[in-house]
């Protein structure tokens, strides 16, 4: 079985499903694929995944099957020290790959913009005070990123947004067993 995850959905409840879902069906061969939600939708296309849990409403000419699962938070976050003073058109944003379907490019155009394809070089970065991200609420939670890190608030165009996390699978594809269970667990949590 092969899953596709959009990192910006790919929290604490997506991982223990799989935790249980390594018990449940241990015979189960599982290759997981972390790729931004529009890769994913070319992934479901080309049947390069079975299933995928991402954000179904980014920017694609694909057709697939959607079944909304859980809502996930997305803020605009800095080094608390960074906040003292008012952000200046110098302020570097960065960026999860494939935010730019979330993110509203022309409000931060003139910003030195980067692409990272990996949360963890991210939230180094916005601790080291390097730049301003937008992020899931999930990868905010730990404590050492939540004393050190704080929301933006009041600079009128970086403003959070809800995404659902969703599962999705190409048209006219049977659901086996396995999906249906993996639907049913993020459904419950």
């Amino acid at each position: 079985m092969r899953v596709g995850i959009d990192p910006l959905v790919f929290n604490q409840q997506v991982k223990q499903s799989l935790f249980d879902f390594s018990e449940r069906f241990p015979e189960t061969e599982l290759t997981i694929l972390t790729k931004p939600s529009h890769i994913l939708g070319q992934y479901l296309h080309h049947h390069k995944v079975d299933i995928a849990i991402g954000n179904p409403y980014h920017k694609t000419d694909y057709a697939f099957n959607v079944d909304e699962l859980f809502l996930v938070n997305c803020l605009w976050v800095a080094h608390q020290d960074m906040l003292q003073s008012p952000l200046s058109s110098s302020t570097r944003i960065l960026l999860l790959d494939g935010c730019e379907d979330t993110v509203d490019l022309s409000n931060i155009a003139q910003h030195n913009i980067w692409i990272l394809d990996d949360s963890r070089t991210i939230l180094d970065m916005c601790i080291a005070q390097k730049g301003i991200a937008f992020l899931p609420q999930h990868l905010l939670d730990n404590q050492t990123t939540a004393t050190k890190l704080a929301p933006i608030l009041g600079e009128t165009f970086l403003f959070g947004k809800q995404i659902y996390a969703s599962l999705m699978w190409p048209q006219h594809a049977d659901f086996s067993h396995q999906h249906q269970w993996i639907h049913d667990k993020l459904r419950k949590r």
